[in-house]
């Protein structure tokens, strides 16, 4: 996607990209849990893996390059990396950028895997529980290419993901307090689906084209080093806090983690 699309409309192209991961939660909180309940476990994992392979398959038979891009150099190998000279500020930015995705990807996650658990402790069902749920991952399918669009239209990317960072982790934190949850997940959809394609577009804003790929390569390592350990973190302290609650007040915790993150990097793209 990053060489496909370039300059301001790169934010509404990454928003589209992304939102086919909301869209498989989404998916999941309604179909999983009933199919596990009526099948068993395994069939869900079976199924799973199933559409990931056709997805795979499917990127072999339909993707191509851009016309006119390059042909691929080895421009991903690590000593290519070197001697492009992907050290210093742009390997600085790209690994912040990574970690701010990975940390808003975990808030996320930790929302969409632990609220059912604390709405059930609150007395609502485990098949009404994921359906609430499951409005914030819709919403954000809808907010993600709007969150783009704003960004390039207004020319203020940096406010708009500030701003969105700010009122996700506020809405997870009021979850926890305010027994309304149809509206707590409708505001966190509608906020938080503004921020993905904004933060998907930052490595490709600070770094040459030459070095994208191992740009986007480590942006990804630092989102799956955090959606591995995180996660299972916020278990632990479930389970060791005995609250519901918990995961949930550590999501907001990360969220605004990501918000100085960001204005970290904010800093260092200035200078």
């Amino acid at each position: 996607v990053a060489d496909w699309f370039a300059g301001p409309e790169m934010m509404t192209a990454m928003a589209l990209f992304v939102i086919s991961w909301p869209v498989g939660i989404g998916l999941g909180l309604l179909t999983l849990g009933p199919l596990a309940a009526t099948t068993g476990w395994p069939l869900v994992m079976h199924v799973t893996a199933a559409i990931c392979a056709i997805s795979l398959v499917l990127v072999a038979l339909c993707y191509h390059p851009p016309a006119g891009a390059a042909k691929p150099t080895g421009a991903g190998s690590l000593a290519s990396m070197f001697r492009l000279g992907f050290m210093g500020r742009e390997l600085d930015l790209v690994l912040l950028a990574g970690t701010l995705w990975s940390l808003f990807n975990v808030s996320f996650i930790l929302v969409v895997s632990f609220a059912p658990d604390f709405l059930t402790a609150a007395g609502h069902s485990q098949t009404d529980a994921g359906a609430v749920v499951s409005i914030a991952t819709w919403l954000t399918v809808i907010m993600g290419p709007v969150g783009g669009l704003l960004a390039e239209r207004s020319g203020r990317p940096g406010m708009i993901l500030a701003v969105s960072l700010t009122r996700f982790g506020a809405a997870v934190a009021a979850m926890t307090v305010w027994d309304a949850p149809i509206p707590s997940f409708a505001i966190m959809g509608i906020i938080g689906g503004l921020a993905p394609g904004i933060i998907m577009a930052l490595p490709a804003r600070v770094v040459r084209s030459e070095v994208l790929a191992p740009a986007m390569g480590l942006y990804f390592t630092c989102y799956y080093a955090g959606m591995a350990l995180l996660p299972a973190a916020a278990g632990w302290i479930r389970d060791a806090a005995g609250q519901a609650d918990a995961p949930l007040l550590l999501a907001a915790g990360i969220l605004f983690t990501a918000l100085l993150t960001f204005l970290v990097f904010a800093r260092l793209a200035r200078n």
